[in-house]
């Protein structure tokens, strides 16, 4: 969590980071002063509805995802070795649709891995190559 402060708004907070907006202009001193290496609170960029704003920003730590969703059970790996979600006891939290997510959550390398088939192209291109696509109606003439 980021701390209140009178130079913050209120708290935001996303599947993967917490957010104070800046009332106003943030000098260089009171971005220091608000920042917190020990818990990776930093001056960053949110995008919010009214497009981009700037504050306070930390992203959650496995350990915080494990407080909202149970004990992470593994990294979940597509044929490709893109890393697609977490598996927690209670829920399976995706990555779809989040730039380099997995690199923003701290402990995530210390889980096992589990690769999944799903997605992957079982066929071959016109030329008898096989595919190698995520998906084989992406592939001009090649239908299953």
């Amino acid at each position: 969590m980021i701390p209140e402060n009178p130079l913050l708004g209120t708290l935001r907070e996303s599947s993967l980071s917490w957010f104070r907006p800046a009332k106003g202009f943030l000098s260089e001193a009171s971005k220091i002063e608000l920042q917190d290496s020990n818990n990776d609170i930093y001056f960053g960029c949110w995008n919010g509805y009214d497009g981009p704003e700037w504050g306070m920003k930390r992203y959650k730590t496995l350990s915080d995802l494990e407080n909202e969703h149970g004990k992470a059970l593994h990294v979940k790996i597509n044929w490709n070795g893109t890393k697609v979600g977490i598996q927690f006891e209670n829920k399976w939290f995706s990555f779809r649709g989040m730039k380099s997510s997995e690199k923003k959550i701290k402990g995530i390398n210390e889980l096992s891995i589990e690769t999944t088939q799903q997605g992957r192209c079982e066929g071959y291109n016109k030329n008898g190559d096989r595919c190698k696509r995520y998906s084989p109606c992406s592939i001009k003439g090649h239908r299953d």
